[in-house]
């Protein structure tokens, strides 16, 4: 059991009741989800509506610890909801189009930018089909070693945990994208760039930029950089989108974990803005092309496990 998560027992209190836990789960998961979906639905251009939708959305701070802290997938996910509210209602704030209510309500609960979704004949994608099982596979396998080795005695315990993380991590995302377009392609929808190969990277600009996690760069590109870009530094401007960046992850584990992992995963993502200086302050770009894919690879990896620490104990126990 995760440190953070595990404090409630070495405190001394009871263990809580299977039956009352779930209860407690699904309550969560429900109030999130109608919270999140009437944001959108009340963020409409009347201020008294506006008004609703913004104590709606602090609401949504709280749903986290309707669940359990013997729940904390649960806890994270109501916070990257919320946390997903957030930016996508700051969309429906500034992008002004005539959509109705439930319209507004499902952008606001939608993974990815509703906006940029187009319509495309229905079809099966073998191609995203077949990277569901080739990433699910391994992903499958790193979920078991992990669970096996559980929580370490000594450093090569954890040297190879978080290797095996490495795996978990990289390939559960790859066969989580793929599934979500392949999903997509069935019902006809075509999604926006997902994941775009990122162990091609070059520096850890490109990275960030252009290759993983592409809805959330997107969403912290519009709602952080491009506000703040016209009034400071081209650099200053992407420091602080990097801190926006490990607040929002803090939170989520935060909800899920407590500080101490919280502190872990915000930390990886400042010491990559410091990182970020460090790499055009030596001209990364101007390296040989192995070179870039070994820097990169070295300052991910090394950095990986204030990452991947939160993760598995929040994922996977």
């Amino acid at each position: 059991m995760a440190l953070g998560c595990s404090l409630s027992h070495a405190s001394g209190k009871q263990p809580v009741d299977p039956n009352i836990e779930s209860i407690r789960v699904h309550v969560a998961i429900a109030v999130t989800v109608v919270l999140c979906s009437l944001t959108g639905a009340f963020n409409v251009r009347r201020p008294t509506c506006r008004a609703i939708s913004a104590v709606l959305l602090a609401l949504t701070l709280v749903t986290p610890w309707i669940a359990s802290a013997n729940s904390p997938l649960v806890r994270s996910l109501c916070a990257c909801a919320g946390a997903l509210a957030i930016f996508r209602n700051l969309d429906l704030w500034r992008d002004e189009r005539g959509w109705g209510h439930v319209r507004r309500a499902f952008h606001v609960l939608s993974i990815v930018d509703s906006r940029l979704v187009r319509r495309r004949p229905a079809r099966i994608d073998a191609t995203m089909w077949l990277r569901v099982v080739l990433f699910g596979v391994p992903t499958a396998v790193a979920v078991v070693l992990v669970r096996k080795i559980g929580t370490p005695e000594d450093p090569t315990g954890y040297l190879t945990r978080w290797l095996t993380g490495s795996v978990w991590a990289y390939c559960s995302i790859e066969m989580l994208a793929a599934g979500l377009v392949g999903c997509a392609g069935i019902v006809g929808l075509e999604l926006p760039p997902l994941h775009n190969n990122p162990l091609r990277s070059r520096s850890l600009a490109e990275f960030w930029a252009r290759r993983w996690n592409l809805p959330v760069h997107a969403m912290l590109f519009e709602h952080c950089f491009r506000p703040v870009a016209p009034r400071v530094k081209p650099t200053s401007a992407l420091l602080i989108t990097f801190v926006a960046s490990a607040a929002l992850h803090f939170w989520i584990i935060f909800a899920a974990c407590g500080p101490v992992l919280a502190a872990s995963m915000a930390t990886f993502f400042l010491a990559h803005a410091s990182l970020f200086l460090v790499e055009r302050h030596v001209r990364v770009r101007h390296w040989h092309r192995a070179l870039q894919h070994i820097w990169t690879a070295v300052t991910v990896l090394v950095t990986l496990p204030l990452l991947l620490e939160p993760l598995m104990r929040v994922a996977l126990g």
